[in-house]
């Protein structure tokens, strides 16, 4: 009966999630238009893409992933902060201080709207917390950084390749949030959700 009840809401609650999901390879492709740069775009899909393979594996229960939960973090996170030294010692090195920026920022970012992603349908405080919080990081930092160094001048430049990739992100992550809160509090006022 609980299940008939929330059938919408938990509807509501799954578009939200593969909204998320979407926006991951919308942003990547975005990215990769945004760096123009191959070197700098491989740094960022090796310093990313592991935290990706681990999410989706979690999702299947493997069980050698379920089972080394956290260390494979704690490894996932010593990995991601060594990678993000070579890459800033490669670039500052190598290149122009506007490509470490744009690194720095645009690696943060899809992995927050991957923690945001893997994080969605938590019933967990502390994950649900981490869920929101990455969403908002990856929407500020996107909308402070990214957005406005978009070409629009008018209605038709959002179709434009180069634009059309980060507003679409921008969109399907602003409605996948809004979908899983939503469906939340509406679940949570029938007492059909409560949070561990």
């Amino acid at each position: 009966m609980a299940f008939i009840n929330a059938k919408l809401e938990t509807l509501v609650r799954y578009l939200g999630m593969v909204f998320l999901l979407i926006a991951i390879p919308f942003t990547i492709i975005s990215d990769y238009i945004l760096m123009n740069n191959s070197f700098i775009f491989l740094l960022y899909v090796i310093s990313f893409f592991l935290w990706l393979l681990f999410f989706i594996l979690l999702k299947f229960e493997i069980d050698l992933i379920t089972d080394n939960e956290i260390i494979l973090q704690k490894l996932l996170l010593i990995f991601t902060c060594i990678m993000g030294i070579v890459s800033i010692l490669l670039i500052i090195f190598l290149m122009e201080l506007r490509f470490l920026i744009l690194y720095l920022i645009q690696t943060i970012s899809i992995i927050m709207l991957i923690y945001c992603w893997n994080f969605s349908l938590s019933i967990f405080k502390r994950k649900k917390y981490i869920f929101i919080l990455s969403g908002v990081v990856y929407l500020l930092l996107t909308l402070v950084f990214d957005i406005p160094s978009l070409n629009i001048n008018k209605i038709s430049d959002i179709f434009v390749f180069e634009n059309f990739f980060r507003i679409v992100s921008v969109l399907l992550t602003l409605i996948g949030l809004i979908f899983i809160i939503l469906g939340e509090l509406r679940m949570k006022k029938k007492g059909l959700l409560n949070y561990i």
